[in-house]
């Protein structure tokens, strides 16, 4: 199950101070990665003065005044959650713009797992099976074009029945019942990180249960479930490659056995 208990951070759209793209610029023209480098500098600078000179309206030459220090720290909290989101779109952007160490191991964002980016081994496996096969799947569909789908629990999971609030379900699907999502080949074969499944069973799970399309309203409730941790998309399109390229030495395989 992709799946763990933590808290998104909430940050409004309108406090990110990093532009939401890695590497776009107004024209819309992709920047260099020096050029990104550059960019994140000024933003930064831009942000900390701005927060600074906010911060600095409570204070005086004896420190923070005292009917003034509740909005003080307030702010002080708001500020530190926008700069943990500054931090995270800023690895995204340098990712996005440098790609991500070669030959060497990282760890595969919200696990505890390493990986080497583009080698499909038992960590990687692991990693993207029981912790990111959300990623995974969307890196595919990305590629691809290959429609991601989701494989159920037969029954709701939650004894307290709080998925059915209204913002927990989606398509008559309760969030909890999302066990793993794969990708459907044109052929009808289910395509994960361990590889091709039959159309009707992923191997290692329990047969018989239910395989449902991942459509837009399924993909915004995973999306803002605080049990899925955040797709690693980086890493997860790096082992796209290597894993069609099994998936056809697979199907070679086969045919000479047939």
């Amino acid at each position: 199950m992709s799946k763990q208990t933590y808290k998104k951070r909430t940050v409004p759209d309108h406090e990110s101070q990093l532009d939401s793209g890695p590497t776009a610029h107004a024209g819309n023209a992709p920047l260099s990665p020096i050029a990104t480098v550059h960019r994140a500098i000024a933003e930064y600078r831009r942000w900390h003065t701005a927060r600074v000179l906010d911060l600095c309206q409570h204070i005086d030459m004896e420190g923070v005044r005292e009917y003034e220090y509740p909005e003080y720290e307030e702010k002080c909290r708001s500020y530190a959650d926008q700069a943990d989101e500054m931090l995270d779109q800023l690895i995204s952007r340098l990712t996005a713009a440098f790609g991500l160490p070669a030959g060497e191991s990282v760890t595969v964002l919200g696990t505890n797992f390493q990986v080497i980016p583009g080698e499909i081994n038992e960590q990687a496996r692991a990693a993207f099976s029981s912790g990111q096969c959300h990623a995974l799947a969307q890196a595919l569909t990305e590629i691809t074009g290959w429609p991601a789908a989701a494989v159920l629990s037969q029954q709701c999971a939650d004894e307290y029945d709080e998925c059915g609030d209204g913002q927990q379900t989606a398509d008559g699907v309760c969030i909890c019942r999302i066990e793993h999502i794969v990708n459907v080949r044109p052929d009808g074969s289910l395509i994960d990180i361990n590889g091709a499944h039959p159309a009707d069973h992923v191997q290692g799970r329990e047969p018989g249960l239910p395989i449902v399309p991942m459509t837009e309203r399924l993909w915004r409730i995973v999306s803002a479930n605080a049990e899925w941790r955040d797709p690693d998309i980086a890493v997860a399109r790096s082992f796209v490659q290597p894993l069609l390229a099994s998936l056809d030495s697979d199907d070679i395989h086969e045919a000479k056995g047939a």
